[in-house]
């Protein structure tokens, strides 16, 4: 019976920090990092679109001659369609980040299968294939404290949980973000599709 107890409680342990802990290849591989080189860095926002904040990162990313990976959510892109087709317009790669914005870890294989179909085909159908307010320099700070070659950085232009929400100070920090990383030396990559 102890045995089984340890078992149990080893199991709940495992699933508890694969929950939890970023980068955690319990539920499935995780990419953490761009192989090879150079000195690179790929720009990724989650939780997108967003009828403020998307426009202008766009307009940022326009203007820099960068490229980024926008994970965006099934049920924002059915509210702002336009903005999916612009990422895909401009050159930039989308990525499926479910419809819904909940926790899967814990769903079940049919939950989480419809999750992300409810995504893709909300993606399709607009023509592509918990809030934090720290402000702006601090956005741009942390940003550059974590960034080496081969880094992917995650921002945000979306609120998983608030279609509505504000995310106009990583608008902001965008800019200041894009044109540090160049003084460096950095190039920009979208993610490997494989």
């Amino acid at each position: 019976m102890i045995g089984y107890a340890a078992l149990g409680m080893s199991v709940i342990g495992g699933a508890v920090h694969g929950a939890f802990h970023r980068n955690s290849p319990l539920f499935g591989p995780t990419l953490g990092r761009i192989a090879g080189d150079r000195k690179v860095v790929a720009l990724t926002f989650d939780d997108g679109p967003n009828p403020e904040a998307t426009p202008l990162i766009l307009d940022t990313l326009a203007e820099k001659g960068v490229r980024a990976t926008f994970f965006v959510l099934g049920s924002h892109v059915q509210r702002w369609p336009e903005l999916v087709r612009r990422m895909v317009q401009d050159g930039h790669q989308l990525g499926n980040h479910g419809y819904f914005h909940r926790k899967l870890q814990f769903k079940s294989p049919f939950y989480v299968s419809r999750d992300i179909r409810l995504g893709i085909r909300a993606i399709k159908r607009a023509g592509g294939p918990a809030p934090d307010r720290p402000g702006v320099e601090e956005i741009v700070k942390r940003t550059l404290e974590g960034v080496s070659p081969g880094s992917i950085v995650l921002l945000h232009d979306g609120d998983g949980y608030n279609p509505d929400g504000d995310r106009l100070q990583t608008a902001a920090a965008l800019p200041y973000i894009i044109d540090r990383l160049k003084e460096q030396g950095y190039e920009f990559a979208t993610l490997p599709t494989e």
